[in-house]
């Protein structure tokens, strides 16, 4: 027997218990548990999953992983911590003591004031000599003390050592583990007097032939960086520009110059910069950087193709695949113009025949 229904509260009753009923069931059986017999992780494995990792555990991790991975944009790949590992951490290695030292500081899935605290406790380790431990509390003032000693009698016998030409990875790393000391401890002026005083023992000379002194002068622009509210953005302007002085091939500071242009010059000012850099030192790195500022600041299609052929004209870029390859990926996906893109695909061949 069918019933009709009206109104719009009997409707919407009427739908609330037909999807009840359809939903759920009457079930009076429900199964026990009480007299079954599971197995139970026993003491000892009990304890070993509670456990710290052991240092064995961590370098077998570690010599498993691909050496040509890195756990982030800092410029260190797994090989570089497989090679300098040795036995474990009590050999005191900087380069292991400051990556591990980072890796806290990125890491998003725990507080921010514990991985800063765990990241002081690191470095506290490497400062002071002491035997690495795992992290329990927050070190104390007598070990603060004691590794902001020992940071500086260790940077004085570095300085003097790079004063002879003599400059590893190993004293870079530990340069920098002073500066994230100091940063994380004293404060970010600290942090950036260590690195400006440690560049200014060597000669500009020497700096520019060291990939390693490159790299601390990176390092050096991040933390300027971090800090420019309270640096100014004049000395990170001007840090760049003697950074590429002396590294004028260098990505990470022409990334950073086009970065920061927006905040503290014109765009006219940035395109004169360009132009001289290409003009004393020609680089598809200076184009490429060139291009890419013009394109995302939404540069004019004559403008833009007006660089790609001014690159092209160079006779050390003429040839480059890159180059060609990057101005057909331009007429395709952003200036939407597959006729142009043809006619330049037959210049790169004729260009290119290789």
């Amino acid at each position: 027997m069918v019933t009709r229904i009206t109104g719009n509260e009997a409707l919407h009753e009427a739908a609330k218990t037909h999807f009840q009923s359809l939903y759920t069931k009457d079930v009076h059986y429900r199964p026990k548990l009480d007299h079954l017999c599971f197995d139970k992780v026993g003491e000892p494995a009990r304890r070993l999953l509670e456990s710290e990792f052991a240092k064995g555990e961590i370098y077998s991790c570690l010599k498993d992983c691909d050496g040509d991975k890195a756990s982030g944009p800092d410029g260190f790949n797994m090989t570089i911590f497989q090679s300098f590992w040795h036995e474990d951490m009590q050999s005191h290695s900087p380069l292991l003591y400051f990556w591990y030292a980072e890796a806290e500081l990125n890491n998003s899935s725990g507080s921010s004031q514990e991985s800063l605290s765990r990241a002081i406790h690191i470095l506290c380790c490497l400062g002071s000599g002491m035997t690495y431990s795992p992290f329990k509390c927050q070190p104390s003032s007598l070990q603060l003390l004691r590794a902001h000693q020992g940071f500086r009698e260790r940077i004085k016998s570095v300085r003097s050592t790079w004063s002879r030409g003599v400059i590893d990875d190993q004293s870079v790393a530990l340069i920098c583990s002073a500066s994230l000391f100091e940063e994380a401890t004293t404060g970010w002026a600290a942090g950036i007097d260590v690195l400006d005083q440690t560049l200014k023992t060597v000669l500009p000379e020497r700096r520019s032939q060291s990939y390693q002194l490159e790299f601390l002068l990176n390092y050096y622009m991040k933390m300027v960086q971090r800090h420019y509210d309270q640096s100014g953005m004049s000395r990170v302007w001007e840090s760049i520009s003697q950074g590429l002085q002396m590294y004028p091939f260098s990505p990470e500071l022409f990334n950073d110059l086009v970065e920061i242009s927006h905040l503290y010059t014109t765009s006219n000012k940035l395109r004169w910069m360009f132009d001289d850099y290409f003009r004393k030192k020609p680089s598809m790195i200076v184009w490429l950087y060139a291009l890419s500022f013009e394109i995302i600041r939404g540069a004019s299609k004559h403008r833009i193709h007006g660089l790609f052929e001014r690159a092209l004209a160079n006779e050390m870029l003429h040839k480059s695949v890159l180059l060609w390859r990057s101005y057909i990926a331009y007429e395709i996906k952003i200036a939407c113009n597959p006729s142009a893109a043809k006619q330049i695909f037959f210049r790169a061949i004729h260009a290119c025949p290789g």
